[in-house]
């Protein structure tokens, strides 16, 4: 194994890479700088020189394997004629000949030739150039090649770009998330530039139902969000424009719903001593329909629609759920309605005896039930007079004929 300073290296005009061997008149090559192990074919003493070499090669190259030696990039005007290019290369020299061919058919008698040469001094290890070169109408594909020499290295460094003037149109195009209950909508640019240099971005909105003209601009970023003032349906207009005059626009139009949330309420109805209870639906909505209710009592469905009567197992208390759905599948929140099905008290009047004789005491018990429930109070009527009692006895120490005792 050779090992070799980084220092000592250089790429040469055919793309080997050349070593200095320090203290010796000879010159090792890379063959294959881009084969690996042996199959990159370092050779010892490939070139024999008249002379003791010195520590490094009189000029270096800054990224020799990673970077080309010449590279090429431009910019195209508006016109679609006028090009701007930059050269760029890291080949040493006092002053760096860079000569420019244009890529243009072969030039007709009078005009120009197709090619320019400049002289630019060395900016060390980096050296650029710009120049402009406009472009005859009628075509808009050309192959730029550049070469670069120095004044003191030998060979030529090559690079080659092609120019496109006027690409094809960009795309519009665009994503957006809508959710229900929200009248924010987000918007999200997914347009191509399809080479172009720079587009930019002009989206509006319009009634879904109204003409073209109502459209009205709110945005020229390309990712943006906005609030509508209504749910409704809405379209939402993107236009992207080249940065280059010459390519048309593209539009894309896509239409979005904004959908409301339902609001769900309901009541019941119970009559004392049913197991009976009727259900009235009062949901609503800002925009759209209910087009589905339904009634649960734990997980078990009961009952659907905007009405319907129910039949429960046994009187008590329970928990009512509604969930309602609009006709753009928006789901409410959760509603719970407490019910209560009330039985009706049962009672059973208790006498000592049948009569009693006038001034002695009287007493009668009553004894009710009731299901799901408990008794609250008693109210005793005497000759349809409420009596101050409010127990399940009644004692009444100074009875008289035919009285009459309700409860």
């Amino acid at each position: 194994m050779v090992l070799v300073n980084r220092e000592v290296l250089q790429l040469g005009p055919d793309n080997n890479i050349y070593h200095c061997s320090f203290g010796t008149n000879l010159i090792d090559k890379i063959n294959s700088p881009n084969g690996i192990g042996h199959s990159c074919g370092f050779q010892i003493g490939a070139i024999t020189l008249p002379n003791i070499t010195h520590r490094r090669f009189p000029y270096s190259y800054v990224n020799l394997i990673t970077a080309q030696n010449v590279q090429i990039s431009y910019t195209v005007a508006p016109d679609c004629r006028t090009v701007t290019f930059t050269g760029k290369t890291y080949i040493k020299g006092n002053n760096l000949t860079f000569k420019w061919k244009w890529g243009e058919p072969p030039p007709v008698a009078g005009t120009p030739l197709d090619s320019a040469t400049q002289v630019v001094p060395s900016q060390g290890d980096t050296t650029y150039t710009t120049i402009v070169h406009t472009y005859p109408p009628g075509q808009d594909t050309f192959f730029v090649h550049l070469t670069v020499n120095s004044d003191t290295t030998c060979g030529t460094g090559r690079a080659g770009i092609k120019v496109v003037l006027k690409p094809p149109k960009p795309t519009a195009n665009f994503g957006f998330a809508a959710a229900c209950n929200n009248l924010t909508v987000a918007f999200t640019d997914s347009s191509l530039l399809n080479t172009n240099p720079g587009i930019t971005h002009q989206y509006a909105w319009k009634p879904a139902l109204a003409p073209p003209a109502a459209y009205i601009n709110y945005s020229t970023q390309p990712n943006n969000s906005y609030s509508f003032a209504t749910y409704d349906s809405f379209d939402v207009r993107l236009i992207v424009t080249s940065a280059l005059g010459c390519v048309p626009q593209d539009t894309i139009v896509k239409r979005i719903i904004l959908k409301a949330k339902p609001v769900a309420a309901c009541s019941a109805v119970n009559n004392c001593g049913s197991l009976d209870a009727a259900f009235t639906s009062t949901a609503t909505i800002a925009a759209g329909s209910i087009t589905q209710e339904e009634y649960y009592v734990g997980n078990t469905l009961i009952g659907t629609g905007a009405g319907f009567v129910y039949s429960f197992a046994a009187y008590g208390s329970y928990t009512v759920k509604q969930v309602v759905k609009s006709n753009f599948n928006c789901i409410s929140d959760t509603f719970l309605l407490p019910v209560i099905i009330k039985d009706k008290p049962q009672v059973n009047l208790i006498t000592a005896r049948d009569s009693a004789c006038n001034n002695s005491s009287y007493t009668i018990t009553a004894n009710a039930t009731v299901n799901g429930s408990t008794i609250s109070s008693f109210v005793w009527l005497k000759d349809n007079v409420v009596l101050a009692n409010n127990t399940n006895s009644l004692t009444d120490a100074n009875p008289q004929a035919h009285m009459y005792i309700s409860w």
